[in-house]
């Protein structure tokens, strides 16, 4: 590695190696060579990361907003058993699919059933007419991934193959995401793939057992937030969150419910290449990362829809900081709680290198586990909304790379799950240098027409910033020339033509010949007709 004291680096990216390097000392120092396994294989206490959906599946059962489907269509000569065979060992091969929750002294804890046959099940629709075959698996796909898990009954893993025809398949595989995040989808599917592959041919699996399961990892981390570098960690987070708003407060279409529904929607909009192509170029210009600019972005819209000084956002992490977890299936992703302040009247260049700072300072600490932060800051809990923040943002690959089988042509379905976990979920898809915003919006606060001009909106602040990045926040335009001739024009044409030679007085006469017992003032329980007051 180069001496980061080199003048082939420049300041800020200097600064930034050098927390890099701080860290993993940090790290290296606290951690242990290794996570051992634990002594019981058929329990495993439930991490922080888990306990947060545990909670909410408590006080609400029944829901499927964190239900993770994912579908593809397949077309060729699908061996089924062949299929059947490499589930059944993926499920073998990690414990997480074989769990579920029970409570134990009033704690929970996770049970692990041991391996047993899997049996694919299948839907045979070659009965129906041909050409409603495709809609008819989409509808029960569709159906089937709504559907709620119980978490005190296994598995928490749901696969239905569709037959729409002799060579045409919808495979379908719904997980509730307290066992897996996204990086275990992408285990899933390769290790899917690969036993497809080896079977078809009558080999043996080539994998070899993992070297830990999920269970090892809870056990381990939960001793390893008593350490002292934990506590630190802890600290910085305590510290930046001791002042912070209640609450995000949006204008809404319809009024909170108390308990939050899980009941929305999205809507998508394609940011175009050269837009595209100017933002990567901002980001080389002020050393920030696109995924800085972007969450900044977003922060400044919830300023100016919120007028709140302080806005805090939502950002997932993978939470996977050694190799050994890479191949694990789990859930490990962590929340961190991005923070950005308004106050001053910043110009958005110093909007962004604030969240640079924060961005970089937060990614060191990033392996406190949300909700343990939750409890150390005491956050009441409230049923109608999120604690902390209650929008989140993310930048992400476009796609999940889905199975691949030999003579197999897979493409990715879309499941629409009618659900949405926070007040807005602001994505970005990138793919081959395009870029995608998807916002995921609460149906029980806004009307779907509000949710396209958030993101309209969005777009424009983008063209703004790479317009003119010195400009301070709240003056970087967010309407469509369209919205702002309604506003300023439209919306005003409320004049009347007078007559020029008329005085007031003249006129408040006629309008008392006309209507004299009318209603001109009313004050309190005091109301006084036009003709009263005119003789007054």
């Amino acid at each position: 590695m180069k001496d980061i004291s080199s003048g082939n680096l420049s300041p800020k990216k200097r600064e930034l190696l050098e927390l890099l390097l701080k860290q993993k000392n940090k790290k290296s120092s606290a951690e242990p060579e290794s996570i051992p396994r634990r002594a019981e294989s058929s329990t495993a206490p439930v991490p922080w990361v888990q306990r947060g959906l545990w909670f909410i599946e408590q006080h609400k059962p029944g829901i499927s907003p964190y239900n993770i489907a994912a579908a593809y269509r397949l077309s060729g000569e699908l061996k089924m058993n062949v299929l059947e065979r490499a589930l059944g060992e993926i499920i073998r091969r990690h414990e997480a699919l074989r769990t579920s929750f029970s409570l134990a002294g009033g704690e929970p804890v996770q049970v692990i059933a041991p391996p047993q046959a899997f049996v694919l099940p299948v839907a045979d629709l070659r009965a129906i007419p041909v050409e409603a075959r495709g809609s008819e698996a989409l509808a029960l796909a569709t159906e089937e991934a709504r559907l709620p898990f119980d978490l005190s009954r296994g598995p928490l893993m749901r696969t239905v193959l569709y037959q729409t025809d002799e060579q045409e398949f919808l495979l379908l595989i719904v997980l509730h995401h307290i066992i897996v995040d996204g990086l275990s989808m992408t285990v899933l599917f390769r290790e899917m793939s690969v036993l497809y592959t080896a079977f078809l041919a009558g080999a043996a699996s080539p994998l070899t057992d993992p070297p830990l399961q999920y269970g090892d990892y809870a056990a381990w981390q939960l001793e390893l937030l008593k350490g002292a570098g934990q506590q630190d960690q802890l600290e910085f987070w305590k510290k930046q969150l001791a002042v912070r708003p209640a609450f995000l407060e949006l204008p809404t279409d319809f009024s909170r419910p108390a308990v939050q529904t899980f009941r929305g929607s999205r809507r998508t909009r394609k940011i175009d290449a050269d837009l595209a192509r100017k933002l990567e170029s901002l980001c080389k210009e002020k050393e920030v990362s696109l995924f800085m600019l972007l969450l900044a972005a977003f922060q400044a819209l919830l300023h100016r829809y919120s007028g709140q000084s302080c806005v805090i956002v939502g950002s997932p992490i993978t939470g996977r900081t050694r190799t050994e977890l890479e191949g694990i299936i789990g859930l490990f992703a962590n929340m961190l709680p991005c923070r950005a302040d308004f106050s001053g009247e910043p110009a958005f260049t110093d909007l962004l290198q604030q969240v640079r700072e924060f961005t970089l300072n937060a990614f060191s600490n990033a392996d406190v586990p949300f909700q343990k932060l939750v409890e150390e800051l005491k956050v009441e809990r409230d049923l109608s909304r999120t604690p902390i923040f209650q929008a989140i943002f993310g930048l992400h690959k476009a796609g999940l790379e889905g199975p691949g089988f030999p003579g197999i042509v897979s493409r990715r379905v879309e499941i629409e799950s009618f659900t949405a976990k926070f007040d807005l979920n602001m994505e970005i898809l990138e793919e081959n240098q395009a870029l995608t915003c998807v916002l995921e919006y609460s149906t029980s606060l806004w009307e779907p027409g509000t949710a396209e001009r958030m993101v309209v909106h969005y777009e424009n602040l983008l063209r703004a910033v790479v317009s003119n990045p010195e400009e301070r926040v709240w003056k970087l335009p967010l309407q469509t020339a369209e919205e702002r001739e309604q506003l300023v024009a439209r919306w005003n044409r409320n004049g009347s033509d007078y007559g020029r030679e008329q005085t007031v007085q003249a006129l408040f006469e006629e309008q008392v010949a006309r209507s004299p017992e009318a209603e001109a003032v009313v004050y309190g329980e005091e109301k006084i007709s036009y003709g009263e007051l005119n003789r007054r």
